[in-house]
């Protein structure tokens, strides 16, 4: 290489390296600028994964499943009954003793269908179908109703709770928590201390100003013994990036820009279940 082109070489170097700091590009100015290039917005694209509550029969806690959790928790733990799992992830989070700390951002109710006999998610109903009708399914327990479609499919009612998990990673989890079967009463408790906390002019406060402890607790009735969710309080969202990201999916959910992912029978004592998942 010739000389003089090595020196303009060190020159420039020099140059960028002493290149004031306001005169450095600003990447969140260009972040703005280029908003949402490469990112889809379609629907089907934008999908919130479901949270479930592993109980004893799920095959993430059965050692002779395929889909048995072997390291959930790092340092060699295992998934165990209780566990707060996010779907497709290899991870699960203690929810008897620790919780997870969770914002809620939007609250939505469905109706989910079934194949009878465990035989798989068929869809999502906005509403209740009107064919479905209340049948005992267990000549065992005739006390026990459930809504069958005229296929034999059942349809059951979902509450979910979209939010963000916080503190397990770095950045904020989006999931929804569906609650069903038992799991409503919790739901409604969980409604109603959002619906006490207020602005400063006494109106009722967005769900997402405040953050909960999200927690299971050991459940037990003539029909077996299972896990449920139990929230808590934790006071007050004070980091105004979380706030607002928040925002932005409650308005995204509002709009059907985003939805919740379908349910899964791979999870023990999700379908047509008391517990909920």
């Amino acid at each position: 290489m010739a000389k003089g082109s090595t020196t303009a070489n060190k020159k420039q170097t020099t140059a960028v390296a002493n290149k004031p700091k306001n005169e450095v590009t600003d990447v969140s100015l260009l972040m703005e600028q280029d908003a949402g290039m490469g990112v889809s917005s379609d629907m089907a694209d934008n999908i919130v994964p479901l949270v479930y509550i592993l109980q004893a029969q799920s095959p993430q806690v059965l050692k002779q499943k395929p889909e048995f959790l072997r390291d959930a928790h790092g340092k060699g733990k295992p998934a165990v009954a209780g566990n707060l799992w996010l779907r497709g992830e290899k991870t699960a989070w203690d929810g008897e003793e620790d919780g997870v700390e969770f914002v809620p951002i939007h609250f939505d109710k469905c109706w989910i269908e079934w194949r009878p006999n465990r035989g798989g998610f068929v869809a999502r109903h906005k509403e209740r179908p009107a064919e479905a009708v209340q049948k005992a399914l267990d000549p065992q327990k005739p006390d026990r109703m459930s809504w069958v479609l005229p296929s034999g499919n059942i349809v059951q009612e979902s509450r979910e709770h979209v939010g963000f998990i916080l503190g397990v990673t770095d950045t904020p989890i989006a999931c929804v928590v569906p609650m069903t079967g038992s799991n409503h009463t919790a739901s409604r408790a969980f409604m109603g201390l959002m619906n006490r906390k207020l602005t400063p002019k006494g109106a009722v406060a967005p769900s997402f100003s405040h953050k909960y402890l999200l927690k299971t607790i050991a459940k037990s009735n003539d029909d077996g013994d299972w896990f449920g969710y139990v929230l808590e309080d934790t006071g007050e969202m004070v980091d105004p990036e979380v706030y607002l990201a928040a925002r932005n999916i409650a308005k995204s959910f509002q709009t059907g820009a985003m939805r919740a992912a379908d349910h899964d029978s791979g999870v023990a004592g999700e379908e047509n279940s008391d517990d909920g998942i």
